[in-house]
């Protein structure tokens, strides 16, 4: 049988003792199930009947003494409840397991509970009828009855806790039966799961032990023991078996490679010659090409050191180049502001001898306007001399009509009227001399302003027309100055294009080098990158050798024949 068998035999077997064990775990408990509610149900519930009938008797025997004392009848009304709970109570003791002890109690109260029963329907009748002193009395006389109903429900529940206490001490001995029961299953099980696994391990161990000791042999590399023979055909007897064509196969791998580390380590040394070989002359060739690319390289940044220069110098012939024309293209702008300057002077010119006889005209037509205010101050002397007569004409008008009496009144009308007239007139002339006054001397200043800005006027025609001579004298230097520019910007258009054709040969060399000198610094980096691959391969080809070597050394340790 193989060792799967074996355990799953073993595993069925403790199975099935634990099944015994939980089948027999299960009776007791039953057992004990049963026991406790028998007890439940014979002992337990008949007390409670018992202790309920002793409460509903006494509540019915005070609310029948409560209604006979207080003359009540309501409390009547609970006592009918009572009486037919205690009945129910009494029919389950009834039909309840008792014993005969309680038996023959039990009739003894039904008889006195009867006769009680009788005495409390007729104290109901007289209370109910009103007769409270005769339900007083027959409540006294109920009281003998009532005794020996209590006497007996006490004796029933005497005699029923006796019994609880009786079945409780049998269901504690039948639980210790049924724990002693499954304490020594328990036992027999884990005696016999003990001596299982004894065999079983015994049986399967002492192989395995075998098995370890002879794969600690070739742990050890001793590889020159017998073959294990063992008849069995489950797991132990296949691991024999695998260990023999282990130790076989340990043998032909060992034995292999022995032999091939000696030729590996013959071939390691010829590479690490040829190696050496190869990296001497990529060597001389790394110098040689290092060389070159030194002198590549510092002819690529000569080229390029000239290229930037005569970039600089390129730009900056383009800067003055553009300066240049910028500036001829103001000069032209300045040669003709030059010239609308020349024509606006012109025209000032012309506006301020316009203005000069205008200010001219207004000069003699204020002194004309000054004049004919003078000549107006004198007709208002004469006018005022004319008022004077006039007022004094009236005066002796005045007088004389006051002479005449009645008949010069008429008169002396005519008179008060020219001597107003003559006021009045009088008055005009005053004003008239305020304000010819007024224009003399606003005249006066007015020539006098007129004058002076004439006289500015004159300054400025002649400020004019030598501000007009000197942008003459700037527009012809300008004009000269813009050719001078065209001829210069046209010299620095060929010495750009020419430059630029030179940067054009400077970068074509530069790039040339720089191809120059990349190329030989690949090749450089490829003839490290060789040198460094041939150092790996030299390493690894000692490596290997020390590997060979070392395994050739590890291999030794085995005992092969």
């Amino acid at each position: 049988m193989k060792i799967t068998g074996k355990l799953i035999l073993v595993s069925l077997m403790s199975v099935l003792i634990l099944v015994s064990i939980g089948v027999i775990s299960l009776f007791a408990l039953n057992t004990i199930n049963d026991n406790a509610n028998r007890t439940y149900t014979e002992r337990v519930l008949p007390l409670l009947d018992l202790k309920e009938i002793i409460r509903l008797s006494e509540g019915t025997r005070v609310n029948i003494a409560t209604g006979a004392l207080f003359r009540d009848a309501s409390p009547l009304i609970d006592v009918d409840a009572d009486i037919e709970q205690i009945n129910v109570h009494i029919e389950r003791l009834l039909a309840a397991r008792l014993t005969d002890e309680e038996e023959t109690v039990l009739n003894q109260f039904q008889e006195n509970w009867s006769t009680f029963l009788g005495i409390v329907e007729q104290n109901i009748t007289l209370i109910e009828n009103g007769q409270y002193q005769a339900a007083i009395r027959g409540i006294q006389e109920s009281g003998a009855s009532f005794n020996l109903v209590s006497e007996a429900l006490l004796v029933l529940t005497q005699l029923s806790e006796e019994e609880m206490q009786a079945t409780n001490v049998a269901n504690n001995r039948s639980s210790d039966r049924a724990r002693l029961v499954v304490l020594i299953a328990i036992v027999i099980a884990s005696i016999l799961l003990v001596v299982i696994g004894f065999l079983l391990g015994r049986n399967i161990g002492r192989p395995l032990k075998k098995i370890a000791i002879e794969l600690e042999s070739l742990a050890n590399g001793n590889l020159t023991g017998d073959s294990i023979s063992l008849n069995r055909t489950d797991e132990v007897g296949v691991l024999f078996m695998a260990t023999d064509q282990l130790r076989y196969a340990f043998k032909h791998v060992i034995t292999s490679i022995q032999q091939m580390t000696t030729q590996v380590s013959n071939q390691s040394e010829l590479l690490t010659q040829s190696v050496d070989q190869v990296k001497d002359g990529s060597n001389q060739v790394a110098i040689t090409m290092d060389e070159l690319s030194n002198g590549a390289d510092n002819q690529a940044e000569k080229a390029t050191a000239l290229s930037e220069m005569m970039e600089l110098f390129v730009n900056e012939i383009k800067m003055a180049n553009t300066s240049s024309e910028e500036t001829a293209v103001t000069a032209e702008g300045v040669t003709r502001l030059t010239e609308q300057g020349v024509q606006s002077m012109k025209a000032s010119v012309q506006e301020i001898e316009a203005v000069s006889e205008t200010m001219d005209t207004a000069v003699q037509s204020v002194r004309r306007l000054d004049h004919d205010a003078k000549q107006i101050t004198k007709l208002v002397d004469v006018v005022s001399d004319i008022s004077e007569q006039t007022n004094l004409l009236a005066l002796n008008a005045a007088i004389e009509a006051a002479r005449a009496g009645e008949h010069g009144r008429g008169f002396a009308v005519v008179a008060d009227e020219v001597r107003k007239l003559s006021e009045q007139v009088g008055q005009a002339i005053t004003e008239i001399t305020a304000v010819t006054n007024r224009i003399q001397d606003r005249s006066s200043e007015t020539t006098t302003l007129l004058e002076a800005g004439y006289s500015k006027v004159n300054q400025g025609v002649n400020q004019v027309n030598q501000t007009g001579t000197i942008f003459n004298q700037i527009n012809q230097s300008y004009a000269e100055m813009v050719t001078e520019l065209d001829v210069i910007c046209q010299e620095l258009n060929k010495v750009v294009k020419e430059s630029m054709t030179i940067n054009e040969a400077i970068e074509d060399i530069a790039s040339v080098a720089e191809q120059s000198a990349a190329g030989i610094e690949e090749t450089t980096a490829s003839t490290e990158e060789t040198i460094s691959t041939m150092s790996d391969i030299s390493s690894s080809a000692d490596y290997l050798k020390r590997l060979s070597d070392k395994l050739n050394q590890e291999t030794e340790k085995f005992i092969v024949t």
